[in-house]
């Protein structure tokens, strides 16, 4: 009889597992540009482009119909 090993997951530890991949997964941020951001749109100085703006949601839309 063969001796073998086995771990089975919960469901909470299977979760976390997933939630932890998809994290390590997410790209890092640039903490530098999310200052001048923040700095840009407290004065008024960041504008937002519309046309540029409703291509993105699309596209990102789009995504979500990909299987």
């Amino acid at each position: 009889m063969a001796n073998s090993d086995a771990i089975a997951l919960s469901s909470p530890a299977l979760d976390l597992q997933i939630m932890k991949s998809a994290i390590e997964q997410l790209p890092e941020i640039d903490a530098a540009r999310v200052v001048d951001l923040h700095h840009r749109i407290i004065a008024s100085e960041y504008k937002v482009d519309p046309r540029q703006l409703a291509k993105k949601m699309l596209a990102l839309e789009k995504s979500f119909d990909t299987p």
